[in-house]
């Protein structure tokens, strides 16, 4: 699954308050009512554990769509929806949707949060090491990826970084 999924158009305030009663101060997900069709219980926890990108979340289906609870969360309880911008988990726990642990962020902004990549052997963000064991740099601003070029150096690699950053 990827990014794009967790930022569908959410359903309607009206839908989602006949379906899900959201908890706040927790940040479960309870069905509000019976369907017998997908076999729910009134009052059973909703949601299911999915990975999106290199992490687990919460999704809710609704008419056989997959929604990332914490968008729906923020949505239930601002009603706001958070689109284009992405609903950031403070204490990096993806499950815990409290609202208190829930902030809107800029896709530049919550990037910040990434971790290294588990195959990341330079040890810098947006820094890779090529076959022929150079160092290129790459970054995404505003979705557009930004290839800064390819280096003799690590250093080299991160200064290219850092000027990019200041010129942008």
């Amino acid at each position: 699954m990827n990014n794009k999924h967790s930022k569908l158009k959410l359903p309607s305030l009206e839908v989602l308050g006949e379906r899900l009663i959201y908890d706040f101060s927790t940040g479960v997900f309870k069905w509000a009512k019976n369907m017998l069709n997908n076999k729910i219980k009134k009052g059973s926890i909703a949601g299911c554990r999915k990975r999106s990108n290199d992490a687990f979340y919460l999704y809710i289906g609704i008419d056989g769509v997959q929604y990332a609870a914490h968008r729906l969360a923020y949505y239930i309880y601002h009603e706001l929806d958070p689109y284009p911008l992405d609903v950031h988990h403070k204490n990096f726990n993806t499950f815990d949707n409290s609202i208190v642990n829930l902030e809107l962020l800029s896709s530049d902004e919550n990037n910040k949060y990434k971790n290294l990549y588990k195959n990341n052997r330079s040890g810098i963000t947006g820094v890779r090491i090529t076959s022929g064991g150079r160092f290129r740099t790459t970054i995404y601003k505003q979705g557009k990826e930004f290839n800064l070029g390819t280096f003799n150096t690590k250093k080299e690699a991160i200064q290219a970084k850092k000027e990019f950053k200041v010129l942008t």
